[in-house]
């Protein structure tokens, strides 16, 4: 039998709004983001740390709904939890959730906790809901994730090496390798013939990608992506967030259609020269960080 949780009885509801100010003070220097939300999830009062977040003003907030304006309405494990919340029966864990993403802003990751508390005047009943910001926590695990299959991805690479002897199986196996075990979207080499850039391995959606797209070291225009940076200086370069790089912006568009959202090249030397790159990119903002081997 589900053991039910006691309804916390609070200060009234109107002298709590009317503290809001004190409110938004404490919760937000503890780094916390909370509301107060009406039985059917009605936003009646949130902290000035949670309507930045979600790009609130003031006046929005009534307007606001804790399913669907802040998280997801097509989260049922959060709907499930608000429920629970609203009734004194939560859930044994906490409820973590990505706050409706605005545009232009990284995502936002929050673990909730909720309880029901009571107006001890009129009886009707509210669910408060504190939010904390685990965004860094998942960065850092996600970060170490990437480090291990990278690694894994070198080692793969080193075996190609001892048993392949042409150059382009081996350009191909490196393509394929990043891919499959370094979780890359794509991958392709490309060798320098003139001032162009030439693909001649790729793996993933690679093809479809550079159909169409010439690579150039004289282009005639200050702006350069990461392959045409990397055969210029002979060392890697990358963009971990096409969306916001204005060097990217050339092929943001094209990268949005294929799911790219990262991507980097890195020089194929020959005697110390740059001879071409292998390019790599990934569906995840942050893919290329000071952990990983370059």
């Amino acid at each position: 039998m589900t053991r039910q949780a006691p309804v916390v009885p609070l200060s009234p509801l109107p002298p709590l709004i009317g503290s809001v100010h004190s409110w938004n003070a404490l919760l937000s220097d503890a780094g916390l983001m909370a509301a107060v939300a009406a039985p059917d999830g009605r936003i009646l009062l949130a902290n000035r740390a949670l309507q930045d977040a979600c790009g609130w003003s003031s006046s929005d907030v009534a307007t606001r709904f804790w399913i669907g304006d802040c998280v997801s309405g097509e989260d049922g494990t959060a709907r499930a939890a608000f429920l629970g919340w609203r009734s004194g029966r939560p859930t044994p864990t906490p409820v973590e959730a990505v706050l409706v993403q605005v545009a232009g802003r990284q995502p936002v990751s929050l673990r909730w906790h909720g309880a029901a508390i009571q107006d001890q005047e009129s009886g009707e009943t509210a669910v408060a809901l504190v939010g904390i910001d685990v965004s860094a926590e998942h960065a850092k695990e996600a970060g170490l994730r990437r480090v291990s299959r990278f690694y894994r991805a070198l080692s793969d690479m080193n075996a190609a090496l001892g048993r392949l002897e042409d150059a382009t199986d081996l350009y191909r196996a490196a393509c394929e390798i990043a891919v499959e075990s370094g979780q890359a979207r794509m991958a392709w080499v490309g060798l320098l013939e003139g001032d162009t850039l030439v693909p001649v391995a790729w793996s993933g959606i690679a093809r479809e990608y550079l159909e169409g797209l010439q690579f150039r070291l004289q282009t005639g225009s200050d702006v350069r992506g990461p392959s045409i940076t990397t055969l210029a200086s002979g060392k890697p370069a990358v963009c971990n967030d096409i969306e916001t790089d204005p060097l990217m912006a050339p092929w943001r568009d094209r990268a949005g259609l294929f799911g790219v959202r990262a991507s980097g090249a890195f020089p194929i030397l020959l005697e110390g020269r740059p001879v071409g790159t292998l390019n790599l990119y990934f569906a995840d903002v942050g893919a290329f960080d000071e952990q990983q081997p370059h």
